[in-house]
This record gives structure tokens, C-alpha cells and sequence, in this order.
């Protein structure tokens, strides 16, 4: 029976003291977690081994290495930011392990990003041990935790032990997370009494593999009358324009708000990270806000009705408000009602599953005697979409021996393998990405919450063992590739290593133009000094292959015809190093 409420934890426990007591011998601390985690359906942790971690992942390789995937990484933040990326690519939850102190404190990056984007992710890490009054690794680490990934539970005894990481794993798979659990160094490598001693445990093995589906909020009837009200209100000769966040990005969502579409001759737009919702569309345009196209900017500012679905309409998606004209009606769906009108002033707010709701609203425009279709989706405004493109707003001077980032990415689309799943870091270079190379939004993984760089590489390792592990279990054929600058592939280079050593298929794409590109395009357009942000930068093509990588530079589109083959089945890393232009700059800035 897997968790599907809180009080299956005292459920759980009830059981276990029950049913699995042994009068045999005792079980370490350790092993009672491992043993957890296996019978919880647990197919890979991530981590970074220390001294008060040491005897747990020898017990994995002894006790549970058909059960277990364990992947030894190279730094602590990047552990972290795999088991985040596993947490984002699908059903399964991440763990990560990972040893008290510094070792837990060099993961602040990584969980503060996987916090802002509410991963599924536990986290398992000791503390000094109970009796120890001086600890040369303590320091406040349940108020870094608190202040970093949030939701902290803490192992007060060893009869508690089981119940906390019981715990754990309920809020992980539930979603309420990302959560941590602390345990003392002398609990978890001490001894575990009888009675809460493991065997078989009382839920089948999906925890860790599946996700529970959201609650159905039917929304108000009467909102949704008077959402069509506001609708007979608007500019009947301008188009309304449908706003679509990641609360919408399930495929029979998507479906029905193509419907309402047509019914409203509605333009479709998205939020970034439901970027590609509606990619075969004619009649949508693209992903709004301060990083957007600029037809969608455009549509959103001179809509005189707005319907936002699951969407948090914050201050990048509307840029700053810019994008909301002072006279548009501004209705907005979310199953969350403290995300209404949180960021932007909104005409009216509507509490509702964004499918039942659109569903809904089908329903009341048909009541109404509603039916557009046609009117404003005229074969101008069709062809008007086709033929923009975000990436030709204006001309930059050829250089030699570096690629223009735009032309690369288009011809990226075409040359990386069809069935993917798409990771990015921050920085300029991933924005690129994000007009050419097509990913629904359950085949793309927005990373940046946190708005850092460094990330991106190991969060591309998650992504590739997230792959590893479906291909065993359902046959999965997508490639994971993640892109990346040369400032945060360099602070995350080591993991390419284990990326290697474990065999987990990647492709970094990794655009080189030696600098610091954000910060010199930001200069560059104040008439400041621009220089300082440049930063030569060794040949990584080569490095990566040192690594143990398969690894290409490429200074010209011919190169990735050469290599377009090797791309399409991979068996371990492969980095393409692109060596671009460093002036040619996204519209943003």
C-alpha cells in the first residue's frame, strides 16, 4: 500500500513494531536506513562519502548492490544537483547522502534550487553525535537547512529512527518537500533495538517510483460565469491572449485549452518553463516575459483579455508588469489560491484544477453562445507567427573560427537526437536553446531556479541516470543533454568524471565563448567596460576527453555534421564544445 496520506507514517510504524519484530540480533543504524530505502523502492542515491557516511555506503555495496544504484560523485553540490534533476525528470524521487558540516554546507546552491522549485528530493545527512561536546564539523546546521532546503526533521533517539526517514519519504513522495532528515553519528552507526528491527515492510515498492495525482479543485460555477462575462467585455477585435504556466502542462490540458483557443480565437502563449506547450500550433507564438519572443511580449501587451492557467504571473513572466496593459481584464486560474494575484493585479481569481477549469469554461462559452473560431485567426496572423523567429533580431559581423550561438542552435535541432530530454545552466547560452531546440515541457527541465550557474552539468547527470534507470525499467529511448556556458562548466567540470565512470549517457553541449557572457553583454550595452568579464578559457574539448569523456570541438556547423551519427545512441558522456561568437547577444539585454 503506498503512502497516499499522513497518517499512513503512523500506520507504517504501527506495522513495522508489529510485524517485523525479530528477537535475533540488532541492526545498525545504517543498515535500517538502507533498508528502508530499498523496500521504499529507492533506485538510486547520490553522494559524497565522508567519515559518519562511510559504513552506510558499504552496506549498500555489500547488502543492496542489485537493489541500488549508488552514484560516488566528485563534489557535494554536484550530488545534490543530480538528485534534484532526478527528482524534476519524471515520477521518481531523488535522494541524496551526503556527510555533516562542510560536506553538507557545499550544497547550498544546489538546494536553495531545488527548494524554489519544490523538488522531490530527501536528503539524508548526520549530525555530530549526541554526547560529542566538541565536534570539529559542527556549526548550526539545522538553521543552514532551514534557511536553504527548508522542511528539517531530526532523529531524536533510536526508536525514533525509523519513524523520521519514514517520514521523509511520505513528504517526498506526497511533494510536500524538498525535506532533510538529520540523524546523530552515534544513532546511525549504532545499534537499532529489536522491535524496530526491518523485514518485509508493509507498502509495495512504488513509493519512490511513482507520483500521487494532484487533487481535482472544481472551481467556482459562478467564477467561471463571470470569467465569460469579463470575456463579452473585452476588444472583440483584438485577441485575447491565453496565458499558460506549468500548472497546465499535463498533454489532456494542453488539448483542452487548444479548445478554448479556438472557441476565443485566443493567441496561445507560455511561461518558460511550459516553454514548447503548444510548439506545433499555428497560432502560438511562444514564451513571454524579460526573456521571451518578442511577438509573444507583443500579443501580451496589446491583449485587452488575459487568461493566465496555472501560472504564477511573477515578474519575469510579465516583466516587471510591463507586459499587462493598465486596461486589460486579467483573469487568472490556479489550483493554489495564495498564488492569485500574488505577483500582478488580476480581475479575478479562480481556485480550480486547470483542466476541470478549462473544461469549465468550454462549457459556460457554449452556454453563451460562444464561438469565434475563425474570426481573428485569420491566414495574416498565421502567417504572421510562422515566419518570426526570436533569433533574427538583428545582424552581427561574422568571426572567424567561432560559430554565431544562433545558427548553432538551429542547426543543433536538427542534429541532436529527436527523442531527448533537455536540461540547462544559467547564464547567455542556454537562452539560445530555448528559441531553437523544440522539448515539450515533460521532455524539458527549466533548471535555474536560483538564478546560479555551476549546475548545469550535474543536473545533466541526473537527467542521464533518471534515463538509465527508466531504459531499464520501461525501455526509455530519450538522450539526456544539458547546456552550458564555459563560466559554469568550470565549476562543475569534475562531474563529467563521474559521469564516465558510472556510464550514464549525457550530452553537453557547451558554448565556449570565453567570457562571462551575461555580465559582458550587460557592460556592453551600459558603455561600461566590457573586457572584464572576459576570461580566456583552456581547450575543454580536450579536458573533458582527459576526464573520460568522448569529447569534439566544434569552430563551424560542418563539424557536428561529421559527428551527427555518434550522437543519436550514446553509451556514456559526450561534450561538444562549440567555440562561439561572444558579441552576438540574445535581445534581452
Amino acid at each position: 500500500m503506498p503512502f497516499t496520506s499522513k497518517k499512513n507514517s503512523a500506520v507504517l510504524t504501527r506495522a513495522i513494531q508489529g510485524r517485523m519484530r525479530q528477537p535475533t540480533t540488532t541492526m545498525r543504524g545504517y543498515e535500517a536506513v538502507n533498508r528502508l530505502l530499498v523496500a521504499a523502492g529507492v533506485e538510486t542515491v547520490f553522494q559524497y562519502m565522508a567519515e559518519d557516511t562511510m559504513e552506510l555506503f558499504a552496506d549498500m555495496e555489500r547488502t543492496h548492490a542489485d537493489d541500488l544504484s549508488v552514484i560516488h560523485t566528485r563534489h557535494e553540490q554536484g550530488a545534490m544537483a543530480m538528485a534534484d534533476a532526478y527528482a524534476r525528470a519524471g515520477s521518481r524521487i531523488g535522494v541524496c547522502i551526503v556527510g555533516r558540516g562542510p560536506g553538507i554546507a557545499q550544497t547550498g546552491t544546489a538546494m536553495l534550487n531545488a527548494r524554489t522549485n519544490g523538488s522531490r528530493l530527501l536528503v539524508i545527512v548526520p549530525t555530530p553525535a549526541r554526547d560529542d561536546d566538541h565536534d570539529p564539523k559542527d556549526f548550526d546546521q539545522t538553521g543552514y537547512l532551514r534557511s536553504t532546503i527548508g522542511d528539517v526533521l531530526t532523529v531524536r533517539s533510536e526508536t525514533t529512527l525509523l519513524d523520521q526517514v519514514t517520514e521523509g519519504l511520505r513528504r517526498t513522495h506526497l511533494g510536500e518537500s524538498p525535506v532533510a532528515v538529520q540523524v546523530p553519528k552515534d544513532i546511525l552507526k549504532g545499534s537499532i533495538p529489536d522491535e524496530t528491527i526491518l523485514d518485509d515492510l508493509p507498502f509495495d515498492a512504488s513509493l519512490a517510483t511513482t507520483r500521487p495525482d494532484p487533487p481535482r479543485i472544481e472551481p467556482d460555477p459562478d467564477k467561471i460565469d463571470a470569467a465569460v462575462d469579463l470575456f463579452l467585455d473585452a476588444d472583440a477585435y483584438q485577441p485575447p491572449v491565453i496565458l499558460a504556466g506549468t500548472g497546465a502542462a499535463a498533454p489532456e490540458t494542453r488539448e483542452t485549452i487548444e479548445t478554448l483557443a479556438e472557441r476565443l480565437s485566443a493567441v496561445l502563449l507560455t511561461t518558460l518553463k511550459n516553454i514548447d506547450a503548444f510548439a506545433d500550433h499555428p497560432f502560438a507564438t511562444g514564451f513571454s516575459g524579460s526573456w521571451g519572443d518578442q511577438l509573444s511580449n507583443e500579443f501580451l501587451s496589446e491583449a485587452s483579455y488575459v487568461l493566465a492557467i496555472g501560472c504564477s504571473l511573477n515578474d519575469h513572466t510579465v516583466y516587471d508588469g510591463d507586459l499587462i496593459a493598465d486596461d486589460a481584464t486579467v483573469v487568472h486560474v490556479d489550483a493554489d489560491p495564495a498564488s492569485i494575484g500574488r505577483f500582478t493585479p488580476v480581475d479575478l481569481g479562480i481556485v480550480g484544477d486547470a483542466h476541470r477549469t478549462v473544461e469549465a469554461l468550454i462549457e459556460a462559452v457554449d452556454r453563451a453562445g460562444i464561438d469565434r473560431e475563425g474570426e481573428l485567426w485569420t491566414d495574416d496572423l498565421r502567417k504572421r507567427i510562422a515566419d518570426y523567429s526570436a533569433l533574427d533580431w538583428r545582424e552581427f559581423p561574422e568571426a572567424d573560427g567561432a560559430v554565431d550561438p544562433r545558427a548553432l542552435t538551429r542547426k543543433l535541432e536538427t542534429i541532436l537526437p529527436g527523442a531527448r530530454l533537455v536540461g540547462n545552466d544559467g547564464g547567455q547560452f542556454r537562452k539560445w536553446s530555448f528559441h531553437a531546440l523544440t522539448a515539450r515541457p515533460e521532455d524539458s527541465i527549466v533548471g535555474c531556479d536560483f538564478a546560479a550557474i555551476g549546475l548545469g552539468v550535474p543536473m545533466g547527470v541526473g537527467l542521464g541516470q533518471y534515463l538509465k534507470d527508466e531504459r531499464r525499467a520501461n525501455g526509455e529511448d530519450r538522450v539526456a543533454i544539458t547546456f552550458t556556458g564555459d563560466g559554469g562548466f568550470m565549476m562543475s567540470i569534475q562531474e563529467l568524471e563521474t559521469a564516465a565512470r558510472h556510464d550514464i549517457p549525457l550530452i553537453v553541449v557547451l558554448g565556449n565563448d570565453s567570457s562571462l557572457g551575461s555580465e559582458y553583454h550587460y557592460l556592453d550595452v551600459q558603455g561600461d567596460a566590457a573586457e572584464v568579464a572576459r576570461i580566456d578559457t583552456p581547450n575543454l574539448a580536450d579536458v573533458s576527453a582527459a576526464l573520460g569523456t568522448e569529447a569534439h570541438r566544434i569552430t563551424a556547423l560542418d563539424d557536428l555534421d561529421a559527428i551527427a551519427d555518434r550522437l543519436q545512441d550514446p553509451e556514456g558522456p559526450v561534450v561538444l564544445e562549440c567555440v562561439i561568437d561572444h558579441e552576438v547577444r540574445h535581445h534581452s539585454y
